[in-house]
């Protein structure tokens, strides 16, 4: 639980907000960055509601009732049932930790908004044949599953970060770390069951999911920032700012190392030569 002392921290690690990589954002002052950490985690704490519950439950399911198209040993149908659980709670924790935030904070979250991942994961389906759309989602909670474990690390350890915060990331790193393993191996059953010909459709999509998932969400920035004293120009260059730090540098691909290990050691990223340059043109190429 968040204490009334809790008011004064921040509530999410300054150094992975992205509004805060730029100097303009954290020169105005200390209660900026402050704000700044509050609403990086109340979308963090959506973004994790929404995604365990809305699309990785949803594909857990599969698994549990023998629906997911490929052959898996009865420790993995079982596992699934624990994992759908972990995921459930994951949600509910989230969900009362941004209630705990806007309560002593004042600072509110337009839940009505739909998270930047899921508008791009829709976008990602509208280019593919309708039946390749639920292959799409067990792809995209392999990403997750592999990727998400690396970011709560790195926002529990800040000490700057309340308390209650940081607790509750380190105790869902932990069983995420768990769920790492087990997409993991279930992403070589599924990658191996998959026809050649899928393979081909399917494959230069792949990279798009693993930026859905790291890109920063600027869908309320101009608002957030506009709060800060940022006119209409300024807010507009920060943004882009934001977006062009997120897609350049070694940045995504080092977040993404795991993820990309297991997708080379299926041979995922080298179907054919669409899929190759797919990879090299989104920064995570072998070479």
């Amino acid at each position: 639980m968040l204490a009334p002392v809790d008011r004064t921290q921040a509530m999410f690690s300054p150094d992975l907000v992205p509004l805060l990589q730029d100097e303009r954002v954290r020169a105005r002052g200390e209660d900026v960055v402050r704000r700044a950490t509050i609403h990086q985690a109340l979308r963090y704490l959506e973004f994790t509601s929404v995604l365990e519950a809305r699309v990785v439950n949803d594909v857990v399911r599969d698994i549990m009732f023998l629906e997911a198209g490929v052959a898996l040993p009865q420790t993995m149908v079982r596992d699934a049932h624990r994992i759908y659980t972990d995921e459930a709670y994951h949600a509910q924790f989230s969900f009362e930790l941004a209630a705990q935030i806007s309560e002593l904070t004042g600072v509110q979250h337009d839940r009505s908004v739909v998270p930047y991942f899921i508008r791009r994961l829709r976008r990602i389906k509208t280019g593919l044949e309708p039946s390749l759309h639920r292959l799409v989602d067990h792809l995209f909670v392999f990403v997750s599953e592999t990727l998400i474990t690396g970011s709560l690390s790195a926002a529990a350890q800040d000490p700057r970060v309340a308390l209650a915060v940081r607790e509750t990331m380190r105790d869902h790193a932990r069983d995420e770390g768990r769920h790492h393993s087990y997409f993991a191996a279930y992403f070589a059953r599924l990658w191996a069951a998959l026809p050649a010909e899928v393979r081909v459709q399917i494959g230069p999509v792949v990279p798009d999911l693993i930026d859905a998932f790291l890109a920063p969400d600027v869908t309320l920035a101009s608002v957030e920032l506009a709060s800060y004293g940022f006119d209409v120009d300024e807010a507009d260059d920060i943004i882009a700012g934001v977006v062009r730090r997120a897609h350049g540098g070694a940045g995504r691909t080092r977040m993404a190392a795991r993820t990309l290990q297991y997708l080379r050691e299926a041979g995922a990223d080298e179907i054919d030569s669409a899929t190759t340059a797919r990879y090299e043109e989104m920064g995570m190429g072998r070479s």
